[in-house]
């Protein structure tokens, strides 16, 4: 076995992967500000939760119903 590799620690990857996730979550939330008000209105009315319904439309979208 020569060909040793040297992983990184679990606190080392875990900031390494919360910097990836926040950079993203940056880029999503510029990429969203940036849409017409009536794309962000439709995007909103799909997370909330329609009455007498246990989940938003958007889940349902999700699981093809």
């Amino acid at each position: 076995m020569s060909n040793w590799v040297l992983l990184p620690g679990v606190t080392t990857l875990a900031r390494m992967v919360a910097a990836v996730l926040q950079e993203e979550n940056d880029r999503l939330h510029a990429t969203l500000c940036e849409a017409p008000y009536d794309l962000r209105t439709e995007m909103v009315r799909l997370l909330e939760v329609p009455e007498k319904k246990r989940v938003p439309e958007l889940e349902g979208l999700r699981l093809g119903r």
